[in-house]
């Protein structure tokens, strides 16, 4: 009972056991004679620390027979200690709170494609996520000399120890964006990277942890990731004739959007139905079972490219290193369908025989 009274107390209020409990009652306890009695125990003065709704911390002396009952001066100096006990359970609390954060922070970055690394003013090197820790034991486009992140290639190294000393100025330094810096590597491959200031507003808690004035974030220049798109059609496992549908069937045909949704970020809606609707003319004049594979053919060679660049623009995944590409093979999927469809006949379609002519509706 008395030990269930302890961790119910006042938080840094101090309990004696004799107090509690009178010692005739006590010595007739199992708990006494079972175990207290023969350590030789009489007493106890404890302080609960800390109290939550799951647990309770305390802080406790026991007292021998040859150390007597607890009294006012033992009481006395139990008092004195517990605001340093408590000082210590909260500076306790802080560092484990930010030892977790620290190790949430961590795994996060480790769960990054791109190469992260946290570097100070001078670009030393406070922590590397797993892909920066693959790039740097690679040391094909960076590496680490004296601690300083520092390119492999000849040249770009003062313009990245430059920028990284311009992030420490926080935001004012950088415009608040960041700063692309591009490497390459010792194949000549170019790589982005980002510079993003960790000295001001809400990215200030994270620089702090690692002592990091500076995030670096690098990743080839070259577009490899999934579209949204893309990406349904692996996770559901589609075939490229499910993700661009069966443009014809019986008594039907799809022109547009119908036959295969294309994100409308690139705004090519419109021309694809337009051009559809003039592919599929054709085949409706001819009539033929072939004339429709021709078209769904046309159709599918035409949309593809045009599918697959306005997919990994939606995406996102891009920086301003790798969208001037992107708009470039956009730009040129669109010229590869305007000369196809300059290249059909210019003669009008001609009218149907009337033995094929579309009755009218009565």
């Amino acid at each position: 009972m008395h030990n269930l009274a302890h961790c119910l107390a006042e938080v840094g209020q101090p309990l004696v056991s004799s107090d509690l409990l009178r010692w005739d009652d006590y010595t007739r306890t199992r708990v006494y004679q079972e175990w207290v009695g023969s350590l030789g125990l009489v007493d106890f003065v404890g302080v609960a620390v800390e109290l939550s709704a799951t647990s309770t911390s305390m802080f406790g002396v026991f007292r021998r027979e040859e150390d007597g009952f607890a009294d006012a001066r033992m009481h006395h100096r139990m008092a004195l200690l517990v605001p340093h006990l408590r000082r210590a359970v909260l500076v306790g609390q802080a560092m484990e709170r930010t030892a977790a954060t620290a190790a949430f922070l961590a795994d996060t970055l480790d769960g990054l494609g791109d190469g992260v690394f946290l570097v100070d003013d001078e670009g030393r090197v406070a922590h590397a996520n797993a892909s920066g820790q693959e790039m740097l034991a690679q040391r094909s486009v960076l590496g680490l000399r004296g601690g300083r992140l520092t390119p492999r290639r000849e040249g770009s190294g003062p313009a990245l120890r430059d920028v990284a000393a311009l992030a420490a100025r926080g935001d004012a330094g950088s415009g608040g964006l960041g700063i692309d810096v591009t490497l390459d590597d010792r194949d000549g491959e170019t790589h982005v990277a980002h510079v993003l200031p960790l000295a001001g507003g809400a990215r200030r808690p994270a620089g702090a942890r690692y002592s990091a004035a500076a995030a670096v974030f690098v990743r080839p220049a070259r577009m490899e990731a999934s579209g949204p798109l893309r990406t349904l059609a692996e996770r559901y496992g589609l075939t490229p004739s499910e993700v661009l549908r069966q443009a014809h069937g019986p008594g039907s045909a799809l022109v547009g959007d119908a036959g295969y949704f294309k994100d409308p970020i690139t705004a090519l809606g419109i021309t694809d139905a337009l051009r559809d609707a003039a592919l599929l003319a054709a085949a409706v004049r001819d009539g033929t079972g072939a004339a429709f594979a021709r078209y769904q053919e046309e159709r599918d060679d035409l949309s593809r490219d045009l599918f697959e660049v306005s997919d990994q623009i939606a995406s996102f995944a891009w920086d301003l290193g790798t969208i001037p590409r992107l708009l470039e093979r956009l730009n040129s999927a669109m010229k590869a369908e305007a000369a196809a469809m300059a290249a059909r006949s210019p003669d009008p379609v001609p009218a149907m025989a009337p033995d094929r002519a579309i009755a009218p509706i009565p």
